[in-house]
């Protein structure tokens, strides 16, 4: 292998479970939802509050509501005279858009593209739960070879590129969003052209496995009841 060089292969599927045991596992988390309580566990356990108080953090999850991130007033999850539900995709949007946040603010450019690509959005955090280990998300080896060191390390998982676009520090736009492989998302971080800057891709089967696990355990909170299921998983992506 010359210097520099960078070599891929697929690695062999580990999975255990089939297809159709975690697309039915995929079917009750769709089911399940959080109170906003049970939501701000969530996305502490996810770290998304590390340096904010409680209380600030709380308010900034509600200020974010009212930009209609992840649903409005009269949307599902925060149906008119209910208090706030969160679902999977709720809470995985919110994830994509706290790890967005410029020196702890949204901009309004990725507010506007996450509203906009909503459907496409929801599709694409199914396919990240689904492929997270096989498809589009199955493990590569990679072994980079240096003037001096050679190191090897594995990737795995289905990588979201929002197709985010920095000019001089300044995001400029973004999307269409679509999901890549791990070579892909390697390729995708490495070639971007100065000065335009690309908004490096967020591993989303890593966010949505561990929402998934923290929504099945999620403790029972004074802000609402403890965990329940709709009664139709299907209306939230039929809407």
């Amino acid at each position: 292998m010359s210097s520099g060089s960078t070599e891929l292969a697929v690695a062999q599927d580990l999975s255990t479970t089939s297809y159709s045991e975690r697309l039915r596992q995929f079917e009750a988390l769709a089911a399940l939802e959080l109170n906003h309580g049970q939501a701000l566990w969530v996305l502490s356990e996810l770290g998304f509050d590390v340096g904010a108080k409680k209380s600030t953090f709380n308010y900034y999850i509600k200020s974010l509501r009212k930009l209609g991130v992840p649903f409005r007033r009269g949307e599902i999850g925060l149906q008119a005279e209910r208090s706030a539900k969160y679902s999977f995709n709720h809470l995985t949007e919110l994830s994509v858009a706290l790890s967005l946040r410029t020196y702890g603010i949204l901009p309004d450019v990725v507010v506007r593209g996450l509203i906009d690509a909503r459907r496409v959005l929801y599709s694409l955090y199914r396919e990240s739960y689904l492929e997270s280990d096989h498809g589009k998300g199955a493990p590569i080896e990679l072994t980079a070879a240096g003037p001096d060191t050679t190191s090897r390390f594995s990737m795995s998982g289905v990588y979201l590129d929002l197709r985010l676009v920095y000019v001089a520090g300044q995001l400029i736009s973004i999307g269409p969003p679509r999901t890549l492989s791990p070579a892909e998302a390697m390729v995708r971080f490495a070639t971007a052209e100065p000065p335009v800057r690309a908004g490096p891709p967020i591993n989303l089967s890593k966010t949505t496995l561990k929402i998934a696990e923290l929504m099945e355990r999620a403790p029972q909170l004074r802000r609402g009841p403890k965990p329940v299921r709709r009664a139709s998983a299907r209306q939230e992506t039929a809407a």
